[in-house]
């Protein structure tokens, strides 16, 4: 953890012992010098604001709900700086608006908080999966006894319950098929290979065979930890210039067959340009699954193009995946040039 840079650091705590507003202020860091890095790709740019913004809402929310002590410092002397600068010193409070100790978690909460940030939907790392997904629970194990003794089957081929992983950032994401499961089943994001696969053979129990998941475990397939469709509402709203609504998005999810069974089709039209922009994300197992990824924002790429308004940068989803195999969101309207 970087020491604070400049800044006073109360005698009472160590600035090693508050990561998370640590990590959010070598974030802006971050931001302020890839803005002035004009090499510095526009989607990576658009991507840290965006995770910015998501840390600063956290901390206004905890902030409004009392739950991060603001240490207090003297008021500014002749000047506008107090004994230790002043820079921080805000005069409707008197306060330095700097958190020095760690929000308090609820009784029973989740590690919504940890050593590398805070959890968000916007690329903070999620630990809480991992856990359910451990191997000492056996999740492959368990899913192999299940699927036999469901089908009345004494053995099982080798390759009969498959796994195909594929890495997202430096994570890793899995997805189990077999010809007995009701549709492919695609686990939450681990940091190991062996834990993704544990986490897509929990999501295929937790659906399928809910009888042999542990007391507590929801029953519903896992979705996507990361909301894509907030996301990409969130990036709009950055892009636009004011707040993204419904009316400026448009999702119609089709069905389809095909070898493996029924997917589904999602067109998304971005309607608020002047000239609608129209995506396709295809091969999906479920509805839900479908608009996530037709939204999905975790690769993006920036298509620029020239309208009424000048130049415009519209969000383009690049590369989804689904039964093992990736798929390229397609455009199907050509931009006015």
């Amino acid at each position: 953890m970087k020491r604070r840079r400049g800044d006073f650091v109360p005698p009472r705590q160590q600035v090693q012992d508050v990561p998370v507003w640590g990590d959010f202020e070598d974030l802006a860091s971050d931001l302020h010098n890839s803005v002035l890095d004009l090499s510095y790709p526009m989607a990576d740019l658009i991507n840290v604001w965006s995770r910015i913004l998501a840390l600063r809402s956290h901390w206004i929310q905890l902030d409004a709900e009392g739950r991060v002590e603001w240490p207090s410092i003297s008021p500014p002397t002749k000047g506008g700086k107090g004994v230790n600068g002043g820079r921080a010193w805000t005069q409707q409070s008197g306060l330095r608006r700097d958190a020095w100790s760690q929000p308090a978690q609820p009784a029973g909460a989740g590690p919504a908080w940890s050593e590398h940030g805070a959890t968000d939907q916007f690329g903070g790392p999620q630990r809480g999966a991992e856990v359910q997904a451990n191997p000492i629970d056996n999740w492959k194990g368990k899913l192999q006894q299940a699927y036999s003794k469901q089908l009345g089957a004494k053995a099982i081929q080798k390759d009969e319950i498959s796994y195909t992983i594929e890495r997202v950032g430096t994570r890793f994401q899995a997805t189990v098929q077999a010809p007995g499961l009701s549709e492919p089943f695609t686990g939450d994001v681990c940091s190991s290979k062996k834990l993704a696969e544990h986490a897509a053979a929990r999501a295929a129990i937790c659906s399928d065979f809910p009888q042999f998941a542990d007391a507590g475990v929801s029953a519903k397939p896992a979705e996507p930890q990361q909301n894509a469709r907030m996301k990409l509402n969130e990036m709009l709203s950055l892009l636009l210039g004011r707040q993204s609504t419904k009316e400026d998005t448009h999702y119609e999810i089709v069905p389809e067959r095909t070898g493996k069974g029924q997917t589904f089709v999602c067109n998304l039209r971005l309607v608020c340009y002047e000239e609608p922009m129209l995506f396709q994300a295809v091969g999906a197992p479920t509805k839900k699954l479908a608009e996530q990824e037709a939204a999905e924002a975790n690769s993006v790429r920036l298509v620029t193009f020239t309208g009424a308004f000048g130049e415009v940068f519209v969000l383009v989803h690049v590369m989804v995946s689904c039964l093992g195999r990736p798929r390229k969101a397609l455009m199907l309207k050509e931009p006015a040039t």
